[in-house]
């Protein structure tokens, strides 16, 4: 039987994905290097010879590149030819063209329907493998609802709230899921073995050649239900949207602000989160303190605001912060647009939060670092201005 691959392996593969995106490739003058806020498009006809990198709202791939493909951007569709790796981070990722090599696909709605000749990596809300899918290798997914049509020549391994395959599998399928259903025609030549508190739904066609196991334990205790899920993924949208708003709003008025403070994400990190720690603690805890005296409650509760809302924007300031950090490792010659980086930003951060128990510890981190370099951001602009006054 082929080699099985655990789902604790998805997060490894996620912050590899990361690492060789950002400090491991060929960050060599033949790359291509797309951004901007107008739609990008590589059109049938076009040839890229080496890497392409798109940085945008909506792109469009189909032509052919000759090496990876890594895109950050809203929307990103293809149905052109690549040749390497397909690394795409979007809100929308649709891909029916062919890869090469592995993908790794990290979304909120995931479509793919066309040949990847590698492992392929899927993470997202929505996730489809359409009936022209082939993988392959390996599959390995995160989502909440995914549908797996298609050809697997390897193993499957995830883990989602609603399953239902339909497809051939030349090795095992190891996954936990709430509800999974299997359909016909699909053939499973290895093992099937799930995790669900329900039994699965097999249409009376459906082969599977090795054992089935079914590990029937119950759901853990307070967890979502189909209807919660619905409305945390609704929650989540709405608040993406929202710190993208404030994030346009705020690049809007005070964009001088916003470059003194990702200056201090690039040269004054540690202190700056050290910042953000104290700066948390001490308006919002410290706001007890005049809390407890019936005068002093309008004051703890201005304290606990503005302490709230330091928190709250701290994400859109690091997520500026970190594609522009990103970027520049590729690319020192030029800058995205403030708007294209903060939304770049806010979709690596939001896929990071996303991941089991670490994505807390990111979350909270990116929160409070964002406090700080907010902070050091302002004393710098009033340095910058009162050496200004004194000049003249």
């Amino acid at each position: 039987m082929k080699r099985k691959i655990s789902f604790s392996g998805l997060l490894y593969r996620i912050l590899l994905t990361l690492c060789l995106t950002g400090l491991s490739a060929d960050f060599s003058a033949a790359s291509d290097f797309r951004h901007g806020d107008e739609d990008i498009s590589v059109a049938r006809e076009d040839t890229i010879k080496d890497d392409l990198y798109v940085f945008g709202n909506y792109s469009e791939v189909r032509g052919t590149i000759e090496g990876d493909l890594t895109g950050f951007c809203y929307d990103i569709s293809s149905n052109g030819n690549i040749l390497g790796n397909a690394n795409l981070f979007a809100y929308s990722i649709d891909f029916i063209g062919k890869i090469d090599r592995s993908a790794r696909l990290i979304g909120y709605k995931v479509r793919m329907n066309g040949p990847v000749m590698g492992n392929l990596v899927a993470v997202g809300n929505d996730v489809r493998l359409g009936a022209k899918s082939f993988i392959g290798r390996d599959l390995t997914y995160s989502a909440n609802n995914i549908r797996i049509e298609g050809i697997i020549t390897g193993n499957v391994s995830g883990k989602s709230a609603k399953t239902v395959i339909s497809a051939a599998i030349d090795g095992d399928v190891k996954i936990e899921t709430d509800q999974l259903i299997i359909t016909s025609p699909t053939v499973i030549k290895g093992e099937l073995n799930y995790i669900s508190p329900n039994e699965a739904i097999l249409d009376k066609d459906v082969k599977i050649e090795g054992k089935i196991n079914w590990d029937d334990k119950s759901a853990i205790p307070g967890e979502d239900s189909d209807s919660s899920r619905i409305g945390s993924s609704i929650f989540k949208f709405v608040f993406f949207l929202m710190s993208l708003i404030t994030g346009l709003v705020l690049i809007l008025l005070f964009r001088n602000h916003l470059n003194e403070s990702v200056l201090q994400f690039e040269t004054n990190f540690w202190n700056s989160f050290a910042i953000g720690c104290i700066s948390f603690l001490g308006l919002t805890f410290g706001a007890v303190i005049p809390a407890v005296l019936i005068i002093g409650i309008p004051i703890a509760f201005m304290m606990f605001c503005l302490g709230s809302i330091l928190f709250y924007i701290g994400k859109i300031y690091v997520g500026i912060a970190l594609t522009r950090y990103l970027y520049g490792l590729i690319n020192h010659e030029s800058r995205l647009p403030m708007g294209v980086e903060l939304l770049i930003g806010l979709i690596v951060l939001t896929v990071l939060f996303e991941i089991p128990v670490l994505g807390w510890i990111i979350y909270v981190g990116t929160f409070l670092l964002g406090t700080g370099i907010a902070i050091n951001g302002f004393r710098a602009q009033c340095k910058r201005q009162e050496m200004a006054a004194k000049a003249i």
